[in-house]
């Protein structure tokens, strides 16, 4: 994901630096915070959007096209979510690597 990509997916979902930070933070605190400045970092024309905010995003769009709206996420339900998908990935580029079909 781009950081121009990145920052229409923030404003389709309707969201500010502030509260996507808030957002992509961990509900747990077993890290340190996302920053609005870590947002405006990642959309700038250097910016390089990390793997699990791209996941999360992601996530949140698929949240708002299938039911209208961003679900809550229970607390350590965004960390199986993601380990989910950076398994699925990993599977995908081991496919890719050998040359098979998903």
């Amino acid at each position: 994901m781009t950081p121009r990509q990145f920052k229409a997916a923030r404003l389709a979902i309707g969201l500010s630096t502030a509260k996507m930070a808030s957002a992509l933070s961990d509900p747990d605190s077993d890290s340190s915070p996302v920053s609005a400045r870590t947002i405006r970092r990642w959309e700038s024309k250097t910016g390089e959007v990390p793997g699990p905010a791209i996941v999360s995003i992601c996530y949140m769009l698929r949240d708002i096209v299938q039911y209208g709206y961003i679900l809550p996420l229970k607390t350590g339900e965004l960390k199986e979510n993601l380990a989910r998908a950076q398994k699925t990935l990993k599977e995908r580029m081991f496919i890719d690597e050998v040359g098979g079909d998903y």
